[in-house]
């Protein structure tokens, strides 16, 4: 179960016993603590003959030697060391939580400087930090360093890191007067034992989310006009006897990453799987291979929004320490490079797991328990800026608080947030395991400049002639905005039907080939599509055949010249990366102009206009001997010429195969 949720405490098994089981069960007191017990104080010979039985016992007989110990405290109350011997033996009851504490507390409070009590001050420290107690945590931290006010080691650094977080959310916590609601999505959807690592398609008409009743899956949810329906699994093809969770989905909702743990065909403990979705169906998993999956831990993956960059968290070699965060792109044939660790910026000496990406591609959200921050995990966000991370910003308290914080969700319009919320040990217990559940609230104020909005459209392409449905290749560029971000979609062969995304605000250039058939390029029309509630386009594609012509859009002239205006290069370029894919075709560019003019001049015009972008795609690199240009002046006008909206439709440039 560990696998999806990184650790034990996270899966939420009683905090004093998980803490303790490591530091007790092999009873960490030597007997030589008892000499060094004794050089500090004095008690009655009949309590130190009790100890000094009890300690004899302890190796063989736990049950006998607690008896003793609590004899010896009921004869000395004041000493010191029993206290530590019972809550030590007791720690490995479910049921005596509080009692333990006591007996630490009180050992540590009678004798504060004993420096083979260090143990205990760490496991008093960190449990409070856990609970939020943060003051109390503070003095017990302190009480560890004080102890040992040099060292440098693994244990000291974690404590000071503590230390950090108990001060940092004391004054967090101070400054903030907002109370947020946890407010958990409907039972029927929180109905297993643990549910987490929420994630969406862009159109938020699919939730697909990890379910733990003793067998991790997962499992989908469909939103309809009536509200979400019962969640079931995704695939038999996806899961299985053994454990699958902790998702990431493409923006369609056609491209599913997700973990597996203790496979036949696994290179580590957990492994990456990759799956696609063609109409209704699910392929058969595939392991992402050697170069994503190493012998060691792998999990918690995050998709962009077009399914080409991969994040994930990893406790691989070469990192910064314990669990990082790594990214991965897809090369042109879909294949994935060797991963990038995001470095020391992100990633610290401790563990940063849970990464989401915003389906922005600027926006990474992702846990970390090695910042200053509330305790035990909390959800950072930083922004990518020119291939650059920005210094991770903590997400501030009530969202963080001193339970874990991982698998966040953001929405697209950056309104809503999901997230995990395992509530305390303390506070709900069900088979000796918290119960986790999804939440959901809205994005803060104070966050949202780290989350630039995106908008989706939707759509279906066809084949002009048959109207069979069509897979065909999708690119996404943005006009004129600092990122210049490219993305890349394809639409399902089986359907046609296909779902892409642009930043808000920012026009973007639509691309859509497929071979055989002519391309479609055009500068995406937003105003005209958002006056619809659910924007869609419907798509049609012509095969190649040589009575056919494809008009140039977006091709401008100077008045009466033969010079290209700035704001047609875009779509020139387009069409020459075009003909450099597939480079067997020959085209014949053909000009047409209004019937403003003498026709001969409007032919002479059209003409050389024809040869101005033959010019420009002999520049590009295209071969010469592909190039035709043919000027018809007015002889072929698109509507009739009695507007003026009439004369510009028939003032253009097209392009037809010939060969």
């Amino acid at each position: 179960m560990a696998h999806f949720i990184t650790n034990s405490q996270i899966h939420g098994y009683s905090l004093v016993r998980v803490v303790l089981s490591g530091c007790f069960c092999k009873y960490f007191f030597s007997f030589f603590f008892i000499s060094q017990v004794f050089a500090q104080y004095k008690t009655s010979p009949k309590a130190l003959r009790l100890y000094q039985s009890a300690e004899r016992t302890l190796p063989f007989d736990s049950k006998q030697a607690l008896a003793l110990y609590q004899e010896v405290v009921q004869v000395d109350s004041n000493f010191a060391a029993p206290y530590m011997r019972i809550g030590q033996i007791l720690s490995h009851e479910l049921d005596k939580e509080k009692e333990v504490l006591r007996c630490f507390e009180r050992a540590v409070a009678l004798d504060s400087n004993e420096i083979a009590f260090s143990n205990i001050y760490k496991i008093l420290g960190e449990h409070y930090l856990r609970e939020g107690s943060y003051q109390i945590a503070q003095k017990y931290l302190q009480g560890y360093l004080r102890l040992h006010p040099n060292a440098s080691n693994a244990t000291s650094r974690s404590i000071k890191r503590s230390l950090k977080q108990s001060l940092f959310a004391q004054k967090e916590r101070e400054k903030t007067r907002v109370s947020i609601q946890n407010s958990p999505l409907p039972v029927f959807l929180n109905a297993k034992l643990h549910q987490s690592y929420p994630v969406m398609t862009a159109d938020l008409t699919s939730l697909i989310f990890t379910i733990n009743n003793g067998d991790e899956d997962i499992v989908i949810s469909e939103r309809t006009t009536s509200g979400w329906t019962s969640p079931v699994s995704i695939s038999t093809n996806i899961n299985s006897s053994q454990n699958e969770g902790t998702c990431a989905i493409s923006a369609d909702g056609r491209m599913l990453i997700f973990t597996a743990c203790d496979r036949s065909d696994g290179y580590g403990k957990c492994d990456l799987y990759e799956t696609r979705k063609t109409g209704t169906q699910w392929s058969i998993p595939r392991n992402l291979g050697k170069v994503i999956n190493s012998p060691h831990w792998e999990s918690q993956p995050s998709l962009s929004a077009d399914g080409n960059t991969l994040y994930f968290s990893s406790d691989r070699p070469g990192g910064q320490g314990g669990k990082d965060i790594w990214v991965s792109e897809a090369d042109a044939e879909g294949l994935w490079q060797t991963p990038q660790n995001l470095g020391s910026l992100i990633n610290t000496e401790f563990d940063e797991i849970s990464p989401f990406i915003h389906t922005n591609n600027i926006s990474l959200f992702f846990s970390s328990d090695g910042r200053e921050g509330m305790g035990g995990f909390d959800v950072f966000v930083s922004k990518k800026i020119n291939a650059n991370w920005s210094r991770p910003a903590h997400f501030g308290y009530p969202l963080n608080d001193h339970a874990h914080q991982i698998g966040f969700y953001i929405s697209p319009d950056c309104q809503e947030m999901l997230y995990s919320y395992q509530y305390q040990a303390t506070k709900r217990i069900y088979q000796n395991l918290p119960q986790t559940v999804i939440c959901r609230t809205p994005l803060p104020d104070s966050l949202v400049a780290w989350c630039p909005v995106v908008m989706f459209i939707k759509g279906k392409i066809r084949d002009g002639q048959t109207s069979e449905p069509l897979g065909a290749r999708i690119t996404i560029q943005s006009i004129h905005h600092s990122s210049n971000q490219v993305s890349n979609y394809t639409s399902d062969g089986s359907t046609g039907k296909f779902l892409f995304v642009y930043p808000k605000n920012v026009k973007v250039n639509v691309s859509i080939e497929k071979e055989g058939y002519y391309p479609l390029h055009w500068e995406l029309e937003l105003d005209s599509l958002l006056k619809s509630a659910s924007p869609s386009l419907d798509v049609v594609l012509w095969k190649w055949e040589q009575n056919r012509s494809m008009r140039i859009k977006n091709i401008l002239f100077l008045n009466n010249k033969t010079d290209l205006d700035a704001t047609s290069l875009g779509e020139l370029k387009q069409l020459a990366d075009y003909l450099l894919k597939y480079p067997y075709l020959k085209i014949q560019i053909e000009g047409h102009t209004d019937d403003v003019g003498q026709q001969d001049k409007n032919m002479d015009l059209s003409l050389r206009r024809a040869l101005t972008v033959v010019d420009y795609l002999q520049q590009a690199g295209v071969m010469p001997t592909r190039l035709q240009a043919k000027g018809f002046g007015n002889t072929k006008p698109l509507v009739e010429n009695i507007s003026d909206e009439n004369r510009r439709q028939n003032r253009r440039v097209e392009w037809r195969i010939i060969d």
